[in-house]
């Protein structure tokens, strides 16, 4: 067997509360929402200004009789004080609903990055201590028996039986650096990060 490709380096992830803030940046359907708060706010400022009374002035000149005529005269809406209390209270109950809906969409969002971290982290682990210990000792183990199998001390069964524990402990390894390049991958992805670049290094 062959292998191809690489393992994903031992990165250091950064602080959730940085990848956190990286996504809320500019993922589109947050922008959107930011976009209909605004929309609901105008609209709020709308309604407020319709409940005031359009209140008009004006003057007329003229002759009569020969005589000059000057009037005036004050226009008021009826009912005097329109307060368009249904539209406004529907303008706010939807600007409510907006920020609620919001509100749902950055949880949401924070929610996938630190779940996506907390696997990343766990992956990491488990790839450190294959690393570090299970293969470092199978490897030990193998060259071990090897010399005492050339000395004539044991069988060649006994080397066959290590040698595919050897293989089984890399087959784990390869099966964990396997799991921690997806989970990298979705880190990223939850961050809206690019897929070619370092987690070491991440700023906000």
């Amino acid at each position: 067997l062959q292998l191809q490709g690489t393992l994903p380096a031992d990165e250091a992830p950064p602080a959730p509360e940085v990848l956190v803030e990286r996504a809320l940046r500019s993922p589109p359907d947050l922008a959107a929402a930011e976009h209909e708060v605004t929309a609901a706010q105008a609209a709020i400022g709308l309604a407020l200004a319709e409940a005031r009374p359009d209140i008009a002035v004006g003057a007329f000149y003229g002759r009569e009789d020969g005589d000059n005529i000057v009037t005036a005269g004050l226009r008021l809406p009826f009912p005097l004080f329109n307060k368009n209390q249904g539209e406004r209270e529907r303008t706010r109950a939807a600007r409510q609903r907006l920020i609620a809906q919001r509100a749902g969409i950055r949880l949401r969002i924070e929610s996938e990055v630190r779940q996506a971290l907390l696997e990343y982290e766990q992956g990491l682990r488990a790839l450190r201590l294959y690393t570090a210990d299970v293969l470092a000792a199978q490897e030990e183990s193998a060259d071990l028996l090897q010399r005492a199998f050339e000395a004539g001390e044991v069988s060649i069964q006994d080397v066959i039986v290590v040698q595919r524990e050897l293989l089984e402990g890399r087959e784990g390894y390869l099966d964990t650096g396997l799991d921690l390049a997806l989970s990298r991958a979705r880190v990223l992805a939850a961050a809206s990060l690019s897929q070619s670049r370092s987690l070491t290094g991440v700023t906000p």
